[in-house]
């Protein structure tokens, strides 16, 4: 009886380089989503940061009407010194800084506010706008830029506007 003895028979050179052009196609593939997927990462975090300052600066003028207040420091509530108050029947333009927590850092002036701000704690930028609007409301818009490592011509904007009441609340009088 005689065998046969047949070689077995390897992978050819065009075999190995098509298999492994195809594995380095496929994972440049899965490569490429990575950048994409943290850059909307980043974009959620800042429009959550962004949401979450615009509250706050909402929430704070409401609460101290007829004036209102913009918080300039994260110790505003205990050091009065450190809270703006703004005129909602007038015009006004105010710029602020807030770090990556969303709590104000210090107020910012308007030359400040265009380039790049490249203070450790400051991570974002309030530019908050007061327009009254007869008869007796204002609206108010907060624009949020971040990052403020970044010119304002490259940071990423949220714009809020919402209206207050500017009219005078009368105080009752005290009874005995």
């Amino acid at each position: 009886m005689s065998t046969s003895h047949h070689p077995s028979r390897g992978f050819s050179l065009l075999e190995v380089v098509i298999a492994l052009a195809l594995v380095v196609i496929a994972a440049g593939m899965v490569f490429a989503f990575f950048p994409k997927a943290k850059r909307a990462h980043v974009e959620d975090k800042e429009k959550i940061a962004a949401t979450f300052i615009a509250e706050r600066i909402i929430n704070t003028l409401q609460a101290t009407l007829p004036e209102g207040i913009v918080a300039t420091a994260p110790d505003w509530s205990k050091n009065s010194n450190h809270c703006l108050r703004l005129s909602l029947d007038q015009p006004s333009e105010h710029y602020f800084a807030y770090d990556v927590q969303g709590r104000p850092r210090r107020e910012v002036n308007a030359t400040e506010y265009d380039p790049s701000l490249n203070e450790g704690l400051i991570t974002s930028l309030a530019k908050v706008s007061i327009i009254p609007q007869p008869p007796e409301m204002t609206r108010v818009t907060v624009v949020i830029s971040t990052p403020a490592t970044l010119p304002d011509k490259k940071r990423h904007h949220s714009e809020f506007t919402f209206y207050l009441s500017n009219v005078k609340q009368a105080s009752l009088p005290h009874e005995p």
